[in-house]
């Protein structure tokens, strides 16, 4: 199941190539206990997509450029 989880993470990560994917579908098609954990972990995906990236504040960004 960990192995699943590490793949199901990647596939919504975009990090999984189409063989690994189309591996992983046939397997959530397969896997009731699989397939429950795509559709958990893609709702918490999509919840992370509503919220905004953080902004660094201009004061703190003048402050760390020049230091790189």
């Amino acid at each position: 199941m960990e192995h699943v989880l590490h793949l199901i993470d990647a596939a919504l990560g975009g990090e999984l190539g189409a063989a690994e994917r189309e591996a992983l579908d046939a397997h959530l098609a397969a896997c009731p206990t699989c397939a429950a954990a795509w559709r958990g972990r893609r709702a918490a995906w999509d919840r992370l997509d509503v919220l905004a990236a953080p902004v660094a504040a201009a004061a703190a960004e003048s402050r760390v450029w020049p230091a790189v």
